[in-house]
């Protein structure tokens, strides 16, 4: 191997151990009279450094009902417990099976920041277009009175390739 060769491989390898070094544990606390309180700083964070985003689903019988339920929701992501009622709020949102009839409200947020400012939009317009059939958002929220029909062909979208009508 050259010079050259030898000092990047050195230089990868120091790069890499910089990064991918473990970093030895700090911070440990300890209540005397109970060990089992032992922590450390580094089990205390959530382990993600990033947060995924999250779609956030919610429907209701009328637009009315789902503008209460948005409201109580909001209401929920602004009391104390705030964290709880979110995790429950994404973890309800998962697998929804939601009645064809009924009016909806969809949107994806990183954050419980996002999910509040996205609700307070859906109840904005909510409040001020309570007979549209549809309509959305250039924040990425949509709104419909009901499902869509779906009789005739379903086109879709498949990540780098061009649109195909499938056959019913």
């Amino acid at each position: 191997m050259s010079h050259h060769q030898n000092s990047t491989l050195l230089f990868l390898s120091q790069l890499l151990h910089y990064f991918y070094t473990p970093k030895p544990l700090t911070k440990l606390t300890a209540n005397v009279a109970d060990s089992s309180q032992i922590s450390t700083s580094e089990h205390d964070r959530p382990y993600r450094l990033h947060h995924t985003p999250q779609s956030v689903l919610l429907f209701a019988s009328t637009p009315e009902q789902l503008l209460t339920r948005c409201q109580e929701i909001l209401h929920q992501l602004q009391s104390p417990e705030r964290e709880r009622h979110y995790a429950e709020l994404i973890a309800a949102c998962a697998s929804l099976e939601i009645p064809a009839t009924n009016a909806r409200v969809g949107f994806v947020a990183e954050s419980l920041t996002e999910t509040y400012k996205a609700l307070q939009i859906c109840i904005d317009l909510l409040t001020k277009k309570p007979q549209a059939e549809s309509w959305d958002h250039p924040q990425g929220i949509y709104y419909r009175k009901a499902s869509m029909a779906t009789v005739g062909k379903v086109v879709a979208l498949f990540s780098g390739q061009h649109r195909r009508a499938l056959p019913q």
